[in-house]
């Protein structure tokens, strides 16, 4: 269990810091590309196809380190003001939702990277792309999603602490 436990947390972390450098990579290369624009050096006309798949990519890969990290956007107006059990309770109820929509997005998720794969769909724009290259992302993103919310759920079940109360203590 210790060894699949690491090899998901390398794999947490392998998935933020590619979203990481992706993501500053995308912020260096549009400012060169504006740079040569504006010197009147050219364009790199792929760049918009390729930032556009990267931001498709790294948003489905980035998903799970910040869950992880409970860096995701929460609204926690009404968990604040319920009572401890009731929170737990909401949390649950949540984090249920959660696993279950990322199995939903498992699902999907390989039946459309399978037939892009089986079609040999390629999408030919500035760059000539093979579809299911692109939508692997979903399946493997939303595999670690559902460990994370059913881990969230064990956590919760263990600790009798919602997620909220954890990070009020912890200060994040």
């Amino acid at each position: 269990m210790r060894v699949a436990n690491r090899i998901y947390v390398g794999l947490l972390a392998l998935s933020g810091l590619v979203a990481g450098i992706t993501f500053g990579l995308i912020a260096v290369l549009v400012t060169v590309e504006v740079v040569i624009r504006n010197l009147g050096i050219g364009s790199m006309l792929w760049l918009t196809e390729a930032i556009e798949y990267a931001l498709f990519v790294t948003s489905f890969a980035a998903a799970p380190w910040v869950l992880r990290q409970a860096g995701h956007v929460r609204v926690d107006l009404l968990l604040v003001g319920l009572r401890p059990a009731r929170r737990r309770l909401l949390e649950y109820l949540v984090d249920l939702l959660g696993l279950a929509i990322s199995l939903v997005f498992l699902w999907y998720g390989v039946a459309v990277t399978v037939d892009a794969y089986e079609s040999n769909i390629v999408i030919y724009n500035q760059l000539a792309t093979p579809e299911w290259l692109l939508f692997v992302v979903v399946p493997f993103a939303s595999t670690l999603l559902a460990i994370e919310f059913a881990l969230r759920i064990r956590r919760t079940y263990r600790t009798g602490e919602a997620d909220l109360e954890r990070h009020l203590r912890h200060g994040f």
